[in-house]
């Protein structure tokens, strides 16, 4: 058995969000590199594409000095190296329904899933979809159901389909009892727990994440089947959480830039509100 640190929940510039323009992968994966992470699984909303990405054009998407092994079409990883560390990426993708409710995480599927954008597809059909392609499918900060969970009902109604539950996000800054609820709703459904980044700076990549134990049985660090061994972990390992919120004045940038991207500023004006009084409490503070 050996410990692999794991961060199933995080994204890239891939989306185009101007908000996330920091997240290039280069500095993705430096990130990774720098705190040590052993395997990263980027979930960009709705697009599976940043395993291509780098593939495609290695030079111009990873940081020098490090080199990429593995085929994105047949075995859905990549592995990097440099000076003797690791790290696994495998495909990912946060897939929300047209209205951006009920966020599902699809970690590690073996083939590029495509799908109709206008779709208003059931959780039991995403659910599906996900391991028709070799993936396990989790519910992104379940209880935060303003932010995209699916809510507790649905949780329950759909713990026979899932494979885990995130039970940390650093997001839930303002809200930490959604955390703890979802990971005493995972124990009582047998569900097992994530604790994840959903980093949307390369910064908070890994600042929250899994210490997965994982029987790697021997197998050539570029092995395709260290995927297939991840997963099992994930469903059936022991595991440890690194837990770390991020600050309430990153939150509150975020949420304020996400709110001016996405158009709703106007209309929404009480909850950007809100998000400038957490970076103000956070600066008091600070001082």
């Amino acid at each position: 058995m050996v410990k692999l640190k794991v961060d199933m929940h995080a994204h890239s510039d891939i989306t185009q969000e101007p908000y996330m323009r920091s997240c290039t992968p280069r500095r993705v994966i430096q990130r990774a590199f720098d705190i040590g992470l052993d395997v990263l699984n980027i979930t960009d909303f709705e697009i599976d594409g940043f395993l291509d990405l780098i593939s495609i054009d290695p030079d111009r998407n990873l940081p020098r000095g490090i080199e990429c092994y593995g085929h994105t079409e047949d075995d859905g990883y990549l592995y990097l190296e440099k000076d003797g560390k690791g790290l696994y990426l495998f495909r990912g993708m946060e897939w929300p329904n047209p209205d951006s409710s009920g966020h599902l995480l699809s970690v590690g599927h073996q083939k590029p899933i495509r799908f109709d954008f206008n779709r208003n597809y059931t959780l039991a059909e995403r659910i599906e979809i996900i391991h028709d392609h070799g993936g396990l499918a989790g519910a992104a900060h379940p209880l935060n159901v303003k932010y995209g969970g699916i809510g507790l009902d649905m949780l329950t109604n759909h713990a026979d389909l899932l494979d885990f539950v995130e039970i940390f996000n650093p997001l839930n800054v303002v809200n930490p009892e959604y955390d703890s609820r979802a990971e005493n709703e995972g124990k009582r459904l047998g569900l097992p727990g994530l604790a994840n980044s959903d980093a949307h700076d390369p910064r908070h990549i890994g600042m929250a994440h899994t210490i997965l134990e994982v029987d790697l049985g021997g197998l050539p660090k570029r092995s395709p089947l260290v995927r297939e061994r991840v997963l099992e972990a994930v469903v059936k390992g022991d595991r440890e959480f690194e837990k770390n919120y991020t600050s309430k004045f990153d939150m509150g940038r975020i949420f304020i830039l996400n709110r001016i991207v996405n158009g709703t500023l106007a209309r929404d004006w009480h909850e950007v509100e809100r998000g400038i009084g957490l970076a103000r409490d956070y600066l008091i503070r600070e001082k």
